[in-house]
């Protein structure tokens, strides 16, 4: 981590090498490249874990980070949201599941039936007190929890799926694993997500879920500063900028020339890694299925998911 008294001669920033923030990064790179900058990419996780270490000044971190980072603060109103289906994080079970499938609709229905009879201040002091009472309250029957594999990759979609395993069916420890296709259900993310969007007989879009619940969008991932003190290197200033003035970039593009950063992908090194996935979709999942600003209603639901992350975390989290 960087203090006050020193002087940052090469800013480290970092972020994750999924295509949902390609349009941004694509652009934000080539507005860094004139600057002495370290251009940090890897899986999620690892993006967490080095921000986390003090690796990383400014990173495109899990929002689930901010738990357990108490010096950091998004520094930025870009970020990567979804409200509605996002199609690229969704638990799913290989084989269709006739009672699991009927048992989560109706613990969602009546969920989301007690949630929109509340008013929303409401739930978060007196009458809120955990997961497990709203669950209680909403009338969500018993159901024999199975086995779910989060995988190693997203702390943000990891944390999101506990909060709807507790509630769907009154667990925040599910057994983990190692054989995946043994497991009634497996939490699916990013790029792998899109591969196999079609494969599987039964399958929950948990951004979807997140919105038909709280009303909401649902934010992955923000721009993250590790403390006060990056704020006062001479490097700031152009951090920020150019991570402003790419969001804006690629939000014209995406709105007026969208097949611009379909060409990039395809002639970038790692383009031949997506030829399973179509133009058509590619440039839907841009456009409609994600987007990166950050208003009122995507901190609005920062603050409501950190608060019910906590429930389903352990603090301090050994990985997090």
């Amino acid at each position: 981590m960087i203090t006050s008294q020193e002087t940052l001669t090469k800013a480290r920033i970092g972020w994750a090498y999924y295509v949902n923030v390609f349009p941004v990064i694509s652009l934000l790179s080539n507005n860094l490249k004139d600057h002495d900058v370290e251009l940090i990419r890897h899986y999620p996780k690892h993006i967490n874990t080095q921000f986390r270490k003090g690796e990383l000044d400014i990173a495109l971190c899990s929002t689930v980070t901010l738990l357990h980072h108490p010096h950091s603060f998004i520094c930025s109103h870009w970020g990567v949201c979804s409200h509605g289906a996002v199609k690229s994080v969704y638990l799913a079970s290989q084989q269709p599941n006739p009672k699991l499938q009927a048992h989560i609709k109706d613990a969602q229905r009546k969920l989301a039936h007690l949630w929109r009879s509340q008013r929303y201040s409401s739930l978060f002091s007196d009458q809120w007190t955990s997961l497990e009472h709203f669950r209680k309250l909403a009338g969500v029957g018993d159901f024999p929890a199975p086995s779910l594999d989060l995988g190693h990759t997203s702390e943000a979609s990891a944390a999101l799926a506990l909060i709807f395993y507790k509630l769907w069916f009154g667990s925040s420890m599910p057994h983990n694993l190692d054989e995946a296709h043994r497991s009634p259900l497996k939490l699916y993310i990013g790029d792998e997500a899109l591969f196999h969007h079609h494969d599987f007989g039964f399958k929950v879009d948990i951004s979807s879920t997140w919105s038909e619940l709280t009303g909401l969008p649902f934010v992955f991932a923000a721009w993250l500063a590790s403390s006060q003190d990056t704020t006062r290197t001479p490097s700031w200033n152009v951090l920020t900028d150019c991570i402003d003035k790419a969001n804006h970039q690629a939000k014209e593009v995406l709105l007026h020339s969208p097949e611009y950063f379909w060409n990039k992908l395809k002639s970038s090194p790692y383009g031949d890694t997506y030829a399973s996935i179509s133009k058509e979709t590619m440039l839907e999942y841009w456009q409609t299925s994600i987007h990166y600003s950050i208003g009122a209603e995507e901190k609005q639901a920062i603050k409501l998911y950190l608060s019910l992350a906590s429930e389903v975390l352990p603090s301090p989290h050994p990985t997090l």
